[in-house]
């Protein structure tokens, strides 16, 4: 019999208490009979003793304790960097403002390896009662409303997009696919990429790490997936004040210019120095 696969679930915490022990009970139910589930907590140096916290209420996971926050890409970086020692075959950077299904995980590496993804993202649904626009959707409805069917940019203004974002899910994105970029919120990576080309870029304070790893990703030839059987949902930007918050708006915005001077084309790296200038 063949060796379950060793996945890595990777979740930084930063003063997020109420969110991390919630994502943590639902990773706690999770299905295993096909793979090898690890997790690690990642503490960026969070106060009120959060991690011994944690750690009371879920003591067989693994825990890191950062002395200072190195932000979210290092932060990941250093859960990547241990669980790849510790055998991981693949690891997942999970947000902690999620929930998962108890097959999230098994259905995302099992896709992952049927459809020969190097890197893969499940469906995303808004966390219920966190939709863009609440109003347009009936109580049924909510937790069924897609944040992340797959990610394509938009190279002339350089601005990522989920497809099926703010639709509610019918069936109509049920197929797995090769996308332009996976999702940070939930992104499955397997240990051979992370041993090419590293972990995330720390530049990136918040926002484009995860489309900047798969732009890398893609340059050495490896492979990136939609997995649709695999579901999860999302509350969306809790960590950094909401969705179209001010902090969100201001860290979305100077890591579009780095994504940008980076990989846009030349009409379009101009376009948004010139609106800069104007901000």
């Amino acid at each position: 019999m063949a060796e379950k696969l060793k996945i890595a679930v990777i979740l930084l915490n930063w003063n997020g208490l109420t969110d991390t022990l919630e994502c943590l009970e639902s990773i706690s139910k999770s299905k295993t009979s096909q793979i090898e589930l690890l997790v690690y907590i990642v503490d960026n140096a969070s106060g009120n003793q959060e991690l011994s916290k944690i750690k009371a209420k879920f003591p067989d996971y693994h825990y890191i304790q950062n002395k200072k926050n190195l932000g979210y890409s290092g932060g990941n970086n250093v859960g990547i960097n241990q669980a790849i020692q510790d055998g991981a075959d693949y690891v997942c950077l999970l947000n902690n403002d999620t929930t998962v299904k108890a097959d999230t995980f098994e259905k995302l590496a099992l896709g992952a390896v049927e459809n020969k993804f190097d890197l893969s993202s499940p469906k995303i649904y808004f966390y219920p009662g966190r939709e863009f626009h609440k109003s347009d959707y009936t109580k049924s409805e909510r937790g069924k409303v897609i944040w992340y069917a797959g990610g394509r940019n938009d190279w002339a203004n350089v601005i990522p997009h989920h497809r099926g974002v703010n639709e509610v899910d019918h069936g109509q994105w049920e197929k797995p696919e090769n996308i332009e970029f996976a999702s940070g919120c939930c992104l499955l990576i397997h240990k051979k990429v992370v041993v090419k080309i590293g972990g995330l870029d720390d530049t990136y304070k918040a926002y484009f790490e995860d489309n900047d790893y798969c732009m890398k990703a893609k340059k050495q030839g490896f492979s990136i997936g939609y997995v649709p059987q695999s579901k999860m949902w999302h509350k969306n930007a809790s960590s950094t004040g909401g969705s179209g918050s001010k902090q969100q708006r201001d860290l979305v915005d100077r890591s579009r210019f780095i994504f940008a001077m980076r990989y846009a084309s030349l009409r379009a790296k101009l376009a948004i120095i010139r609106n800069r200038i104007k901000i």
